[in-house]
């Protein structure tokens, strides 16, 4: 009976230990550019770590379409079915957490813009005098 569901579980197991980006990281809110503040996961470690799974994954598919083809057993390869999805589960949650980051990067950056802008003396009308550096001296001419 279990090794009936044997192959299952494998995939199950397998599919659960990626997706880590997925399941780990925060996107800014939709309405950023709104609030005063807000979290967000800039980290790139999760989009790291699902890049680890890919990448050993697509080694063990490779690894086992040369072995069965060095012995000519083709039917080891269905063991190679788990390991394809989850190389693609890694890959695409490993590309959804490094654009996550990128997106919260970004929106921290506006944020610390418009904090930036609200700490600075507004001008009422009022024209201040230039810097130092941009008064000009004009000789007498005669």
């Amino acid at each position: 009976m279990l090794s009936r569901f044997a192959p299952m579980l494998l995939v199950l197991f397998t599919l659960s230990a990626t997706g880590c980006s997925y399941l780990f990281m925060q996107a800014p809110p939709r309405q950023h550019a709104r609030l005063d503040t807000f979290t967000c996961t800039d980290s790139r470690g999760w989009a790291f770590v699902d890049t680890g799974f890919a990448l050993m994954h697509a080694a063990v598919v490779v690894a086992i379409a040369v072995l069965a083809s060095t012995e000519g057993e083709t039917g080891d390869l269905v063991l190679a079915i788990p390991s394809t999805a989850t190389v693609g589960v890694a890959t695409a949650s490993a590309i959804y957490g490094f654009s996550t980051a990128s997106e919260c990067d970004d929106a921290y950056d506006r944020l610390a813009d418009r904090q930036q802008q609200a700490r600075e003396p507004r001008d009422a009308g009022t024209r201040r005098a230039p810097p130092a550096a941009e008064i000009v001296a004009k000789p007498w001419t005669d």
